[in-house]
């Protein structure tokens, strides 16, 4: 289990800005690798409290907390990089931001159900 959810997060936290990186690259921006990186790691801050709010035993509540602190992660890179997406890729805005929340709820919950299940 923990090493699939290590492969789960190592792609999340390194590949996919990586990728939004050289997407922004091709387009023309001047953003940093280490800028994006860091708004994503930023963006982890809601699953502290959410990781201590899951002491509670009802499946349900851990799902609630597990997608509030995801909708906040979202609303975080939505708020930071939307700008962005709307400057430099233009009609691909958004298709990026739909797969950046696709990708990351299919992320979340294949790292929940792997771990809990």
């Amino acid at each position: 289990k923990i090493t699939k959810c290590v492969s789960i997060l190592f792609f999340y936290i390194i590949i996919i800005p990586v990728l939004l990186y050289v997407l922004f690259k091709w387009r023309g921006s001047r953003i940093a690798l280490v800028e994006i990186m860091c708004l994503y790691g930023y963006s982890y801050v809601p699953f502290i409290p959410m990781s201590l709010l899951v002491i509670f035993p009802n499946k349900l509540l851990q799902v609630v907390f597990l997608f509030t602190a995801a909708g906040i992660s979202l609303y975080f890179l939505y708020r930071n990089l939307g700008e962005l997406c709307q400057k430099y890729l233009g009609e691909l805005t958004y298709t990026a931001n739909a797969y950046m929340v696709v990708v990351q709820l299919i992320l979340l919950s294949l790292i929940h159900f792997s771990i809990y299940a």
